[in-house]
């Protein structure tokens, strides 16, 4: 079975991403949405 073919910047993972806190553009690794894939987001966990 081959994964769905969803583009890393997609509504789901912006809105996944904005949870995580505000920032501008890093990278991170989001492992439940896109397998381990390495996507462009912008936000990053807050300290």
């Amino acid at each position: 079975m081959e994964p769905p073919n969803i583009p890393a910047a997609d509504a789901d993972a912006l809105d996944d991403a904005d949870a995580l806190g505000p920032a501008i553009g890093t990278r991170l690794p989001i492992t439940v949405l896109r397998r381990g894939a390495l996507v462009d987001v912008i936000a990053v966990p807050e300290p």
